[in-house]
């Protein structure tokens, strides 16, 4: 019956340094934060500017970007895109981008905290496709004018 005192005591000084290590500050420049906790199947949902206990290894905080962010992609040298014809296409991409914070939970569903590569390989798909569909001529009298 004596060993309760000192085993709770060690309980709770092993816990105060996990618990201080899952408080986090979310200030309103951060943009529009969400919380997750998928091995509790919680759903996610949007937090607002303050203090908030989010316990590590069982739930994440994500921040997506308030103002516009810029995505630059290279497609060039080996990852080079390609024409209809086969021709190698040099070329980069600047995406100019923003998430309105109604939208934030719908890619956050979509792409998780990984948002921005899931955004890079999104954009170099595309891209990589789109120069596939055009004449390897077409492109190069645009760039011309």
């Amino acid at each position: 019956m004596r060993r309760v005192g000192p085993l709770l005591t060690l309980l709770l000084l092993l816990l105060l340094p996990y618990v201080a290590f899952s408080v986090h500050r979310v200030v309103p420049g951060d943009g529009t934060c969400v919380v997750d906790a998928p091995l509790l199947r919680l759903a996610p949902r949007r937090v607002a500017p303050g203090f908030h206990l989010v316990p590590r290894l069982v739930s994440s905080l994500t921040c997506y970007p308030a103002t516009p962010a810029t995505l630059r992609v290279d497609l060039s040298g080996p990852s080079a895109a390609s024409s209809s014809e086969g021709a190698r296409v040099d070329v980069e991409v600047e995406l100019t981008w923003s998430i309105p914070p109604e939208r934030v939970l719908d890619l956050h569903r979509a792409a998780g905290r990984s948002y921005e590569t899931w955004l890079f390989d999104l954009v170099r798909r595309g891209t990589a496709a789109r120069l596939r569909l055009c004449p390897a001529a077409m492109r190069a009298e645009g760039m011309q004018r």
